[in-house]
């Protein structure tokens, strides 16, 4: 693997300038959400917030390790419960997707659309199906609440292969906070995925357009964001 891309006329591109032009290409400041791809992805019909690129990977992993417990943080609208549920689905019929969100899915959903989209995955046939069959399991409660942490400690002890996803509010300290709690239900070789690492560098981008994002003051300020957790958490294990 080499982080430069060598071109014809003898300039250099960084790996890291690439993700960062893609990062930027499919945030809000690309205008991207009004494109019939739109931010995010679509799969078998539902929407989800998780890029074409994101998707391809988890459904790459997901195949290769096959999890038969997800706990997602952060249910906002669905898609992704329900993507993550419909794989999940194809390799095990006992595996179980939980997810959670502090505001019921019809909240989170009610002033979200871009274009023609609805983004309601939670409406989708797909969610009742699996949530009728088991797989799905969603929860509108704070994650870190002892009686959330038991259900979890529940479903883990009877499960081979564990991931957590924190998908949530993105602010550092809560993200500090589920990692604590959560990752040692996470199996040998298996994955705790802070998602959106990206929104820091968005942010800064926005700023120096004068672009308005109303989660960059916090992202930027104080409370930081995913990257941030993410490099304290590497910082302590070194």
């Amino acid at each position: 693997y080499q982080d430069v891309i060598r071109l014809r006329d003898g300039s250099q591109l960084h790996v890291d300038q690439l993700s960062e032009a893609f990062e930027l290409m499919i945030s809000q400041i690309g205008g991207q959400p009004k494109a019939p791809g739109g931010e995010g992805s679509v799969w078998n019909g539902v929407d989800t917030l998780i890029d074409p690129v994101d998707a391809a990977a988890f459904s790459a992993l997901m195949w290769q390790h096959q999890p038969d417990l997800i706990v997602e943080i952060g249910t906002e609208c669905g898609g992704s419960a329900v993507f993550f549920a419909t794989i999940m689905r194809q390799y095990t019929r006992t595996g179980h997707v939980l997810t959670w969100d502090v505001a019921p899915t019809y909240r989170r959903c009610s002033k979200m659309g871009f274009g023609r989209r609805t983004w309601k995955g939670y409406k989708s046939a797909l969610w009742a199906q699996h949530a009728r069959d088991g797989v799905l399991v969603a929860r509108t409660a704070d994650v870190t609440k002892p009686s959330e942490l038991a259900l979890i400690r529940s479903y883990a002890q009877r499960a081979k292969v564990v991931w957590v996803i924190d998908d949530g509010d993105h602010l550092t300290t809560p993200l500090l906070v589920h990692f604590h709690l959560l990752a040692s239900h996470v199996t040998p070789g298996g994955y705790y995925v802070i998602a959106d690492t990206r929104l820091e560098r968005t942010c800064q981008a926005a700023a120096k357009i004068r672009y308005f994002l109303p989660y960059c003051g916090q992202i930027l300020g104080r409370d930081g964001g995913p990257a941030r957790a993410v490099a304290f958490l590497q910082n302590q294990s070194t």
